[in-house]
């Protein structure tokens, strides 16, 4: 034991010494910890010091002036996106009904058709501008597809000549036959605005990269500057009813089109089921018959020509009806389900792992109310000549889901100055992580092969 003794004196100046370079020791790893912190990877998983300078093919949108004409002609060429298609029958009924109707009213329906289309778009930049809701993200609320489907199935149903709705009490007052059209044209108007969201054509991403970036009162002129453009061919109608015309006199074909109509209406009920998960898709599937048994209901006992107390009690067991179909639907019969195994691959680390071993990764940004996506696909990832690209060893292709809120993705998609979908990222290795190749709105098989040979420089560079 006495090799090991240790006069006090010795053992108070190990002790200081122990506590000075233990308090450095750790002073040192709070250093390293903050270090690390400041090149920590922000909510999409990508170090914040890794600064992103993407190249777009179709140029950046720069200055006001600028972002205003590309809206208008953005929002022109929404009319002609596949996206729109399942709501053509809301535009063309509108106008077809007015054919033989007086000038005053033709006009006054096309500028209140036009209303609603802008009054919508002010709407999505209020919540672009004040709650960071991006292009077509209103479909990632379940409740909001199940409203939207909902209204569009009952509006097919009375096309159909399964029920006339009637607004009960003193709402029927408002929408009498003469209001009524005005009310019918101005939420058509709204609803076609709301169902083209999900899609987003030429100029529409370039536009809203920019926009989104701004303060709200630019927000809101270029949102107005796409609902105008959206609007004008309808203005047009409006104030030259002459280009009708073309149209045939009104007549037992009306009827026809009108059940023409509301197939096509049935359509896009099917195509905002597609959007929801198997067991959401059962519950609305389930829901809507419900609320077509209160429609026809409400039809057969709470017609404008029954008595008052009768409309009541009929416009209640159309409430009490949904309410439970509602509940028996989504909360009882059908409930969501948790899958094993989840479908997005997208994988930050996965992305950084590549950089550093030598792979060009290709990121596509996608989500299941995205028509234009699913065009993009079959169109151009889907070609024989992409998918020999994707399956080289050095390259790798990753699936960004955003069907459903995806912070993670969503932040990368913010890093690389998009707010909207379909986006292509293709991610060079090495030097050149920093300059990805970015594909946007509608792009070819052709852009795709492009961009990864432009990325496949950077593989053999140290």
């Amino acid at each position: 034991s006495g090799l090991f003794n240790i006069n006090p004196a010795m053992m108070n100046s190990i002790s200081e010494y122990l506590a000075l370079n233990g308090s450095t020791f750790a002073d040192a790893d709070r250093d390293i910890i903050d270090g690390q912190k400041k090149a920590a990877a922000d909510s999409s998983g990508i170090p914040e010091n890794i600064i992103f300078t993407p190249h777009y093919p179709e140029g950046e949108v720069a200055g006001l002036i600028k972002a205003i004409l590309f809206g208008v002609l953005a929002g022109f060429l929404l009319n002609f996106m596949p996206c729109v298609l399942p709501v053509v029958s809301l535009k063309i009924m509108s106008f077809v009904i007015n054919a033989g109707e007086k000038k005053k009213i033709i006009v006054i329906q096309g500028l209140l058709f036009s209303a609603g289309i802008i009054t919508s778009f002010l709407v999505l930049a209020g919540l672009a501008a004040f709650s960071g809701h991006k292009w077509g993200t209103l479909f990632q609320d379940r409740t909001f597809i199940i409203v939207m489907a909902s209204f569009i199935f009952a509006m097919a149903l009375s096309l159909l000549g399964v029920f006339t709705f009637n607004a009960p009490l003193a709402a029927g007052r408002a929408v009498s036959k003469k209001h009524g059209i005005y009310a019918d044209a101005f939420i058509k108007g709204g609803v076609a605005t709301l169902l083209a969201t999900p899609c987003s054509g030429p100029f529409l991403g370039g536009t809203l990269a920019w926009t989104l970036t701004m303060p709200p009162e630019i927000i809101f002129v270029i949102f107005l500057s796409v609902g105008i453009g959206m609007a004008f061919p309808y203005m047009l109608l409006a104030f030259n009813p002459s280009l009708l015309r073309i149209l045939p006199k009104p007549g037992i074909w009306m009827k026809h089109f009108e059940s023409a109509m509301g197939f096509l209406l049935l359509f896009t009920v099917v195509y905002l089921l597609g959007i929801l998960d198997d067991s959401m898709r059962m519950g609305l599937v389930l829901f809507l018959l419900f609320f077509a048994i209160g429609l026809w209901q409400f039809n057969s006992f709470g017609s404008i020509d029954k008595e008052r107390w009768k409309r009541m009690v009929s416009f209640t067991i159309l409430l009490l009806i949904v309410i439970l179909g509602y509940s028996l639907s989504f909360k009882f019969f059908f409930t969501e389900k948790v899958f094993p195994h989840e479908r997005i691959s997208f994988s930050a680390e996965r992305i950084l792992k590549n950089r550093d071993n030598g792979i060009i990764t290709v990121v596509e940004f996608t989500a299941d109310w995205c028509p234009n996506c699913s065009l993009v696909e079959k169109t151009a990832l889907g070609k024989n000549d992409v998918e020999k690209l994707f399956a080289r060893d050095d390259v790798e292709f990753m699936v960004a889901d955003i069907t459903r809120k995806n912070t993670q993705a969503e932040s990368l998609m913010n890093r690389l100055g998009s707010k909207s979908i379909p986006l292509l990222a293709v991610l060079p290795p090495g030097k050149g992580f920093t300059s990805p190749f970015c594909l946007r709105d509608i792009y070819s098989a052709e852009d795709v092969v492009d961009s990864v040979n432009k990325a496949e420089k950077f593989i053999t560079e140290k």
